[in-house]
């Protein structure tokens, strides 16, 4: 009986990166609040504290991904420019990160009021969910998929930014 590289269904991996974005969203306030620089962050108002927290998720998911997206690029021969169809389970797992970190940055921009009126960062995510979504579901263009997902190690350098400049 052969088994592919991973028994793991993608659509568990969307549910733990969703449940451990969520997760990290609601420890931030903890660690920073007490440990880290809890005078700086105490001083915050709310809002910025929320953004500060949104940063934190948005780091923790990109290391990952670029992590795996990184090794897939640089050491994985198998999946070339050339392919149209194949079936990488470790690649359609990332994209299932990437996935499950999208829908709950989306859910927390909806449901956090601090974030009400973003509309470009939800157009931004809704374009993301359906290529997430066809991403995890077709087995097709793996090359271009990591590229895409490669693209999102620029993600924390923005947030950063955002921190450096605005506190």
């Amino acid at each position: 009986m052969e088994f592919a590289e991973s028994d793991v269904p993608y659509w568990c991996t969307v549910f733990v990166s969703a449940f451990g974005t969520w997760l990290i969203f609601r420890m931030v306030p903890l660690v920073l609040g007490r440990f880290i620089v809890s005078s700086r962050y105490n001083s915050l108002p709310l809002g910025e504290q929320r953004k500060v927290q949104k940063c934190a998720a948005s780091l923790c998911a990109a290391l990952v991904e670029g992590a795996i997206s990184g090794y897939i690029f640089f050491f994985r021969s198998d999946i070339g420019p050339e392919l149209v169809r194949y079936d990488c389970s470790l690649l359609r797992h990332n994209v299932g990160i990437f996935l499950g970190y999208t829908i709950a940055d989306t859910l927390l921009l909806l449901l956090t009021p601090e974030f009400t009126g973003v509309n470009d960062l939800l157009l931004h995510h809704a374009a993301s969910l359906f290529s997430g979504y066809a991403g995890l579901t077709y087995a097709i263009f793996p090359y271009y998929i990591n590229l895409y997902l490669l693209m999102e190690i620029s993600n924390p350098w923005l947030n950063l930014r955002w921190v450096s400049f605005n506190n």
